[in-house]
């Protein structure tokens, strides 16, 4: 839980008065809950999602890697910058896509957006369709591409360089320690529950509206293969020592003990 409205009307002070616990994802939803809900603050608890570390990991085969982009339609060594999520105005394509606009066209990558991209599957058509009047004519019309809804996101993830995490708000963000699980750096928006998740080891933040921060970070990362490799090297660490599916299950059994 963790919305951003109070909820301390007779109706809801009646309804959690039978709560035990409320559980929140991240540091970010226990302040909100603590601050928005009518319980002692000893009810509410921060447990974080855990990703399956086993079904996450980076992918070390060449061959492998070369077979999934070109599948993808992506050359085998361009630099691949992903941005995994719906399309909708929240999570920050537009951001993204103007500053990939401002990048220098001749530095050798390719970006690719996964998400849905219609009302089925929980895209805004709208908001595409700007997207992509945004980027039409442009030195880069040829080098973005939106996959779309996916259900291979698994296999897409690990063979990225970069993944980028521009939401304005997240409540956690359970893709961004799927694509730390999959080694990837991150450049993040630095609101939200990102700050908790990615720290400087793995990746970099930058406001959610900055254009300008979005362009040099990923210029940055573009041109520095050594860094982008030590950041997936601490990202995957960072995922196993404090976001795997096992510590996040084990907490939870504590949780349920102690309040029995």
């Amino acid at each position: 839980m963790g919305g951003q409205r109070p909820k301390k009307s007779p109706y809801h002070r009646v309804a959690y008065g039978s709560v035990d616990r409320v559980l929140s994802i991240s540091q970010a939803t226990y302040q909100r809950n603590i601050r928005n809900l009518p319980l002692p603050q000893e009810r509410v608890v921060c447990l974080p999602h855990g990703v399956d570390i086993d079904k996450y990991q980076p992918n070390r085969d060449p061959a492998a890697i070369t077979a999934k982009r070109e599948a993808l339609g992506v050359p085998a060594d361009a630099v691949l910058i992903g941005l995994p999520g719906r399309v909708t105005p929240g999570k920050g394509q537009d951001v993204w896509v103007n500053a990939l606009l401002a990048l220098d066209p001749t530095l050798y990558f390719y970006a690719l957006s996964i998400g849905g991209t219609d009302y089925a599957s929980g895209g805004v058509e709208a908001f595409y369709a700007e997207l992509q009047r945004t980027i039409a004519g442009t030195p880069l019309a040829d080098k973005i591409t939106f996959l779309r809804h996916r259900s291979d996101l698994t296999d897409i993830l690990p063979v990225l360089d970069v993944v980028c995490i521009p939401s304005e708000n997240e409540a956690f963000g359970l893709t961004i320690i799927e694509s730390m699980a999959g080694g990837m750096p991150i450049i993040g928006s630095n609101t939200g529950s990102l700050p908790e998740l990615v720290d400087a080891d793995s990746g970099v933040l930058v406001g959610p509206f900055d254009v300008p921060a979005w362009r040099d970070a990923m210029d940055t990362l573009l041109r520095d293969a050594a860094t982008r490799q030590a950041m997936g090297r601490a990202a995957r660490r960072r995922v196993e020592e404090h976001f795997s599916n096992k510590q996040h299950v084990k907490r939870l059994m504590e949780i349920y003990t102690a309040s029995a």
